[in-house]
């Protein structure tokens, strides 16, 4: 294994590592939602990629 190759897996390490992050801290805010907020509609945060859910 080269440098070149060490360096681009230490980046997908790094990328992976915000994307569990990102994904954990929506998870604590749906949960958070569901538990204290309005059951009618749930909205995470105003992220493009997640519509409102209804439940």
């Amino acid at each position: 294994m080269n440098i070149a190759d060490y360096i681009q897996i230490s980046m997908n390490d790094d990328i992976l590592k915000n994307q569990a992050n990102k994904t954990w801290e929506m998870l604590q805010e749906l949960i958070l939602l569901l538990t204290f907020g309005d059951n009618d509609m749930v909205i995470i945060k105003n992220d493009p990629q997640f519509k409102p859910m209804s439940f």
